[in-house]
């Protein structure tokens, strides 16, 4: 069957396949009876997403041209087919679901979903250990958050977030070298929450972005679905290199940069103290705002924790945004945003449109902690027992004694950047590997196109347990070397 796409139309491709068929089907080029190609075999020859077949036969069944038949496919019923009664009014859902959404890239959703089962030993999740903070810190902390209740507070905050809180990262942040006052803080509860509002706030379909690359999928995610056009700058052991980025902003006129700072995801790398303050030479010349993800800076093991980029502006055009989802309860976590007031009052303001409240328990919780110094006794915990476990992990790859099987050591963070070799397929690697019972993060996913240009897997260790990393190591390294 002769389809031809026309790629500079704006038609979507799923029309021009349905109106090309529809067609054929009416002059009786296809006549009754007639099979059409299966879903897969037409998507091969045009060079288009399965799905993209499958939402223009689900259009032309839905117009009763054509009908799916078992062991046939779909068949030419214009003159003789009859809609299945049962089906009559039958929401064409694939119509109308939005098509970046319906061939949404779930690969990174699916590995992270499996560091839930009991059967897997996960090295793919980003969470902290269970069981570092005691039932007893929990218990109490409710408490505390139940007695406010007796003033009717407990059950929503300000759209803002609480002050009593927004005061405790005030304190928590000025250790750490940043002047903040707590009508500059926005709170949320998940990072990539805060950064969907950032972007709905100040960017527009067709803006662009510089971000780094390898970069987090959420945040690669975020961007597209927004319609934001994204220039990705390289990065080496020292963070993102900074040397072309007048020459890619003059260029591209992006309208912020994007940067996790500390402890990268996925490479674990820190962004140099050289490169933080040309960033900031950058931003104050071109005005242009900067976002910088800390997320996992206070998981710091060497002591030796270089400066937020945050605590090196002076003049209001870093966006700060930090999460507790390493350090805190599993399930209860928080993430604010640092910025100028201006900035924090229109966060505040879209809040107030897009959510009902904002949960006031997991807020008193760690307003609690962080008041008592729970948090930071537990933080201590978490570091000692993070590097401990960093080490293990390390220990096992070094000691793997494999050509092409390595990694740099982090200082921190929870995550190792493991290079496999590169005659090694990572897809059969991860299937694999995953059939016997350990999962990771295959290191495509963090490039938009997929195409990564060395052979990585991103590993966890802040999660599994040290008997875990043992066990899932030796599995991991005896089907790398199976594959071998």
């Amino acid at each position: 069957m002769d389809i031809n796409i026309k790629h500079e139309l704006k038609t979507p491709y799923y029309a021009q396949i349905a109106a090309q068929i529809r067609a054929r089907i009416i002059t009786n080029d296809l006549p009754d009876g007639a099979v059409l190609p299966s879903e897969r075999m037409m998507a091969a020859r045009l060079g288009v997403h399965r799905n993209t077949v499958i939402r223009a036969y689900k259009e032309l069944q839905a117009a009763g041209l054509i009908e799916p038949r078992q062991g046939m496919g779909y068949v030419v019923t214009l003159a003789h087919g009859r809609a299945d009664e049962s089906k009559r009014g039958r929401v064409n859902w694939q119509q109308l679901i939005k098509e970046e959404y319906l061939n949404a890239e779930t690969t990174f959703d699916d590995l992270f979903s499996q560091s839930y089962s009991d059967d897997i030993i996960s090295f793919a999740a980003g969470m902290p250990e269970q069981g570092v903070y005691s039932s007893g810190d929990l218990m109490r902390a409710l408490e505390s958050a139940m007695e406010q209740g007796k003033r009717g507070q407990y059950y929503f905050t300000p759209y803002q977030g609480s002050l009593e809180l927004r005061k405790e990262l005030s304190a928590l942040l000025r250790e750490r070298g940043i002047m903040a006052n707590p009508s500059e803080i926005q709170i949320f509860f998940e990072l990539n929450q805060a950064l969907d509002f950032l972007t709905a706030l100040l960017l527009k379909p067709g803006d662009t972005v510089l971000t780094e690359e390898p970069i987090s999928p959420d945040v690669h995610r975020t961007f597209d679905m927004a319609g934001v056009k994204q220039i990705t700058v390289p990065m080496d052991r020292n963070g993102m290199f900074c040397d072309n980025l007048d020459t890619l902003i003059e260029k591209y006129e992006p309208k912020l940069i994007y940067i996790n700072s500390s402890f990268h995801d996925p490479t674990g790398t820190v962004l140099s103290f050289e490169r933080r303050r040309k960033l900031i030479e950058i931003s104050r010349q071109y005005r242009i705002p900067i976002i910088e993800d800390d997320a996992a800076s206070l998981l710091d093991y060497d002591g030796l924790g270089t400066p937020p980029l945050k605590s090196m502006d002076r003049l209001g055009n870093v966006i700060y945004i930090y999460s507790f989802e390493l350090t805190f309860i599993p399930g209860l976590n928080i993430t604010f945003v640092l910025a100028e007031k201006e900035i924090v009052q229109a966060l505040s303001y879209l809040v107030s449109l897009r959510l009902m409240k904002l949960e006031a328990i997991p807020q008193k919780i760690l307003e609690t902690f962080l008041r008592d110094g729970t948090y930071y006794g537990v933080l201590e915990k978490m570091r000692a027992d993070y590097a401990a476990k960093r080490d293990l992990m390390y220990r096992i790859i070094e000691q793997a004694g494999i050509d092409g099987f390595y990694a740099r050591k982090p200082e921190g963070g929870v995550y190792i950047w493991c290079h496999i070799p590169d005659h090694i397929s990572i897809d059969k690697l991860a299937a694999l590997s995953t059939a016997h019972g350990v999962s990771f993060i295959p290191g495509n996913v963090f490039y938009r196109d997929g195409r990564q240009p060395d052979n990585y897997i991103r590993l966890n260790y802040s999660s599994p347990t040290e008997d875990e990393i043992f066990r899932g190591m030796e599995i991991l390294i005896s089907t790398v070397r199976e594959l071998m």
